[in-house]
C-alpha cells in the first residue's frame, strides 16, 4: 500500500468493545487503535541532489514473465475502513479468551514516550522504515499475534508467534523493505505449546508460513518526495498499466535476451489470498494482474 495521505488511518470502534475484557485491557486496546504516530518532515534538498528521471529499463525488465506482469491498477479509497471494520470483527470474536492483563506489552505512556522521541526528519525511504519499525510494530505486532492467531493461548500474557523485519526472506525477487512472518523455529520454546490451541486449519497454515519461510505481509516504502504533485496526483487516476516490453529486432535468437526471459519464466509465483481483507469488485484479469493501493502513510 502506498499513497501520499497521512491522516486516513484505522481505528477501532471503541463503543463497541465487548465487556468481557478487563478494564485495563479495554483500556490500552483503544488507546492503540485510536493512535497516529507523529507526522514525518521531508528535509529540503538543493535543486541537484534529487534525481528527475528514472533509470532505463532493465534486460530483465523488457522481458518479464506475461503471467507476473502488472496490467491494471485499481485505488482503494475504503480499504482503511475495511481494515478497521476486519479487526472489529476479529477483536469481538476473540475478547472472551484474551488475556485479563496487559502485561508484558508497552502501555500507552510508553508508546507515547517512544514516539515523541523519534526523529520526525526523514530524507529519505530508509528514515521512514527506520521510523516506522520504531514506532509500529513493537506495538501492534504482539496484539495481533494474539486475537488473530491463538486467542487462547493464554489468560494471563500475551503472546507473540509474528515477526516484523527489514531482514526479508525474498532478497532476489522485486522490491521488497520489510515483511511480516512467522517467527523462525529458534526464537521461542513455546511455539508448539501455543500452536496447540490453534484451530486444526489455523495451525495448518501457520505451520507451512512458518517451515517456508513465507511472508504474511510484505511493505514497500518510499520517501516523502515520491515525485512531483503533478506525478501523485496522477496516479489517482491511474487504470490501465502499459508495461513495456522489448522491442529490439531478432530478441527471441539473442543469447542476452533468451538468459533474461529464462530468468523470468523461472521466477516462482505465490498463492493468492484467498480472503483479502480489501474488496476489488469484478475483475476478469485475475487478482494477480492487479496492483491496489490507498491513500495509506504513516503520520
Amino acid at each position: 500500500m502506498s499513497g501520499s495521505g497521512g491522516d486516513n488511518v484505522a481505528s477501532t470502534s471503541t463503543s463497541t468493545a465487548p465487556a468481557s475484557l478487563s478494564e485495563e485491557v479495554h483500556r490500552e486496546i483503544e488507546a492503540l487503535f485510536n493512535w497516529n504516530p507523529r507526522r514525518l518532515k521531508s528535509q529540503a534538498f538543493s535543486s541537484n541532489s534529487t534525481s528527475k528521471s528514472t533509470r532505463p529499463l532493465a534486460y530483465y525488465d523488457k522481458h518479464f514473465s506475461e503471467k507476473m506482469r502488472l496490467l491494471h491498477v485499481k485505488r482503494l479509497p475504503s480499504l482503511v475502513q475495511q481494515l478497521q471494520e476486519k479487526v472489529d470483527r476479529a477483536l469481538l470474536a476473540a475478547s472472551a479468551t484474551l488475556p485479563r492483563e496487559w502485561k508484558p506489552l508497552a502501555p500507552a505512556v510508553t508508546r507515547d514516550f517512544m514516539n515523541d522521541n523519534a526523529p520526525i526528519i526523514a530524507k529519505d525511504e530508509k528514515a521512514v522504515a527506520e521510523f516506522y519499525g520504531r514506532t509500529t510494530p513493537p506495538f501492534v505486532v504482539p496484539l495481533a499475534s494474539t486475537i488473530a492467531l491463538h486467542p487462547k493461548a493464554s489468560k494471563y500474557t500475551w503472546k507473540n508467534l509474528l515477526l516484523w523485519t527489514k531482514s526479508v526472506s525474498s532478497l532476489g525477487y522485486a522490491i521488497m523493505d520489510g515483511e511480516l512472518r512467522i517467527i523462525p523455529d529458534n526464537d521461542d520454546d513455546n511455539f508448539d505449546k501455543i500452536v496447540e490451541t490453534m484451530d486444526p486449519e489455523t495451525r495448518r497454515i501457520v505451520g507451512e508460513m512458518r517451515s517456508s519461510s513465507m511472508s504474511l505481509g510484505t511493505w514497500e516504502f518510499k520517501s516523502l518526495d515520491t515525485g512531483s504533485e503533478d506525478v501523485m496526483k496522477a496516479v489517482h487516476s491511474f487504470n490501465d498499466f502499459d508495461w513495456t516490453s522489448c522491442s529490439e529486432e531478432g530478441c527471441d535468437l539473442l543469447q542476452l535476451h533468451q538468459k533474461q526471459v529464462e530468468k523470468a519464466e523461472s521466477t516462482a509465483i505465490g498463492r493468492d489470498a484467498q480472503n483479502p481483507p480489501w474488496t476489488l469488485g469484478v475483475c476478469v484479469h485475475g487478482s494477480r494482474n492487479w496492483w491496489t493501493f490507498a491513500d495509506f502513510s504513516i503520520g
